[in-house]
């Protein structure tokens, strides 16, 4: 809940207010403490009378008023019991959690509460003067109190509360990425930029990300022409071809109040914000992408038709690839290999990040064409900035390339995905010459969009590994 207080103060004290009022309210969503449900697992409580969480807080809120004037310092332990409680757990923004701790001091009130009553009503107070007495002591001042309580939360139970307000804008921010993407030649993604509060985790924008944690960015869309049918989009990671994890909502009804692209103006510009919780199951240390797509929904309720929508402008795509990311359990990396003989090259620049070559194992002797593997540790020294391709050439007795391999560094990751210090272990093969002899393997890595190579300490930016002997 900090992050959303610091990104957008409005959010997050309309999202609490409308989280207290259901919570405390008589709107008792599925997923929360419901009476009616757990009785059917306990028998003591299908025993017990019919009655839910709202009724407990009530006899609750009674109990501790009647114990204000019996044990003040007792009432206002409980007071800031529930108070600590309720602050604690709805910061979390889990509503599900909210009922259970609460219970305990809440079934200890409301026994009192109720058994003061019946004392009272035991004693024939209400036949007495005393029964007005006893009105102006305790009942009133606790109908008060709970009228006080109740009312602004069965009034904000109905419709949310207009927060946080659809954020719409004239530009797209100077911290925003331009894309320009129209779908359908009708809905523009603009642009997209990340939230401030993803750098609590690891920020996305390094090129990494952590399970069971969020990935969130903001979306800005617009619309190119006048629409009567809203669009849908969908933000995915996916793996290869197989979706990992994601969210589908209609463009425009993300943020509060919602507004359909049907609803939309020419040049009206709304971001969104959009998060997607990375699953534990997401393959570690693999280069992932973070898709957007736009789709719209045909046909009635009961059959309903998606039709993807495709990129017109620039090309005919089906979706847009926001960028590539990689997912680590900083807590759980790999240990380093122990049986590769150690090596001091370093490659890159401030500009590209810094790669170190740990470690390094080939075959110094093999036989004419065969297929060798070469063993390499890799570490990102820090944040890596662009990505690097490996090259490999094997050269004869007079310095003439006979033999080459490249490859990404590491197949299936790339480097702008590593995270520092983060064991990187890859096997490459590479094929020998069909001439015995005895040939030099040099190594480099090369920039995969301008092709330059990476500096490292070595003539022409290309490392001498040793030599082979082909027979």
């Amino acid at each position: 809940a900090l992050p959303i207080l610091l990104v957008d103060p409005a959010r997050f004290g309309g999202l609490m207010l409308r989280k207290g009022a259901i919570a405390w309210s008589e709107a008792e969503p599925g997923n929360n403490e419901d009476f009616f449900i757990t009785r059917t697992f306990s028998p003591i409580l299908a025993n017990l009378p019919r009655i839910g969480f709202p009724q407990v807080a009530l006899f609750a809120l009674i109990g501790v008023t009647l114990l204000f004037y019996t044990d003040r310092r007792l009432a206002i332990f409980f007071l800031l019991l529930l108070a600590y409680l309720t602050a604690s757990i709805m910061l979390s923004f889990a509503l599900s959690r909210l009922r259970y701790p609460t219970m305990i001091p809440l079934f200890i009130l409301a026994a009192y509460g109720i058994a003061q009553l019946v004392e009272h009503f035991q004693q024939k107070a209400w036949q007495t003067t005393t029964f007005m007495r006893i009105l102006r002591r305790y009942a009133l001042p606790a109908v008060l109190i709970m009228l006080m309580l109740w009312f602004p939360m069965w009034a904000l139970t109905g419709s949310p509360p207009p927060v946080p307000p659809k954020r719409q804008y004239n530009a797209l921010p100077n911290d925003a990425l331009p894309l320009n993407v129209v779908f359908d030649d009708t809905v523009m993604l603009v642009g997209w930029r990340y939230e401030p509060f993803t750098h609590w985790w690891d920020a996305a924008e390094n090129g990494w990300i952590v399970p069971e944690k969020a990935y969130t960015i903001e979306l800005f869309w617009q619309v190119t022409r006048q629409t009567e049918a809203d669009y849908h989009f969908y933000l995915a990671c996916i793996d290869v071809d197989v979706r990992v994890c994601g969210v589908d909502s209609a463009i425009g009804s993300v943020s509060h109040p919602p507004k359909n692209t049907h609803q939309w103006q020419l040049g009206e510009m709304y971001g969104e914000i959009v998060s997607v919780k990375v699953p534990p199951e997401i393959p570690l240390a693999k280069s992932v992408d973070m898709r957007v797509g736009v789709y719209r929904k045909e046909g009635s309720d009961e059959a309903t038709t998606i039709v993807n929508v495709p990129i017109t402008n620039p090309s005919d795509l089906s979706s847009v690839t926001l960028q590539t990311l990689a997912a680590y359990q900083p807590e759980n990396m790999p240990a380093p290999p122990e049986n590769l003989p150690a090596t001091k090259l370093v490659f890159g620049n401030d500009t590209t990040g810094t790669i170190a070559l740990r470690g390094l194992s080939f075959p110094t002797e093999t036989t004419v064409g065969e297929m060798i593997t070469l063993q390499f540790w890799w570490e990102a020294q820090t944040e890596i900035q662009r990505d690097a391709n490996l090259f490999l050439h094997v050269m004869d007795a007079n310095n003439q390339l006979v033999a080459q391999g490249d490859s990404t560094v590491k197949p299936g990751l790339f480097t702008s995905n590593w995270l520092p210090d983060y064991p990187v272990i890859t096997e490459i093969p590479l094929q020998m010459p069909d001439v015995p002899g005895t040939y030099t393997l040099y190594i480099g890595l090369i920039d995969a969009f301008t092709a330059e190579r990476w500096s490292v300490d070595a003539p022409d930016f290309r490392p001498l590994l040793g030599e082979i002997v082909v027979r």
